[in-house]
């Protein structure tokens, strides 16, 4: 248990004055400011909801457009593209709902994430088995250092991430000219 006391009491209490009036002032001087904080509160989770459901629906729509860019590379279905997604879970999300459509497949997905490189790569298990693909060493061996990041995942699902974006175009081919 902590107490203060004379001075030091009167100084936290001032403090505390100082910190409320702020919040008073950042929310407009709300006569019941508890209440304004929940509003807020409350409002701020029922966006995020919101932005889920579009960012869903987002992913949905460039789902079929990947779909529609399947190459086929020494037997191999290939999906590579940067998308414009707002997290690294979009990737990686978007990979298991892509892979679904294929079979014998490679996939790698790229996204800036707020400055930072974000890849995705899965692998069908197939590819694993007969030709020793897997998305972790294509990750270690021929992303990271594009991106200057790191990574790792399964062997049919490796995810990566990284200070430059600038390369994301360069990871794309670089997995492609592998196949």
């Amino acid at each position: 248990m902590e107490a203060i006391s004379g001075v030091a009491a009167e100084q936290f209490i001032q403090e505390q004055l100082v910190q409320l009036t702020a919040i008073r002032e950042a929310l407009k001087n709300p006569k019941e400011i508890l209440k304004a904080v929940e509003t807020l509160y409350a409002d701020n989770n029922e966006l995020k909801k919101k932005i889920e459901s579009l960012e869903a629906k987002q992913l949905a729509v460039i789902k079929q457009e990947l779909l529609q860019q399947v190459e086929i590379i020494n037997g191999i279905q290939f999906i590579g593209a940067v998308i414009d997604t707002g997290n690294a879970d979009g990737l990686k999300k978007l990979c298991f709902d892509l892979k679904d459509s294929l079979s014998n497949y490679v996939i790698t997905l790229a996204a800036n994430v707020d400055g930072k490189a974000s890849v995705a790569i899965a692998v069908a298990d197939e590819l694993v088995n007969n030709k020793g693909l897997e998305a972790p060493k294509l990750i270690n061996d021929h992303v990271k250092a594009l991106i200057k990041g790191g990574g790792g995942g399964q062997k049919t699902l490796a995810t990566a991430g990284g200070q430059d974006a600038s390369n994301l175009p360069q990871v794309i081919e670089k997995i492609k000219s592998i196949l």
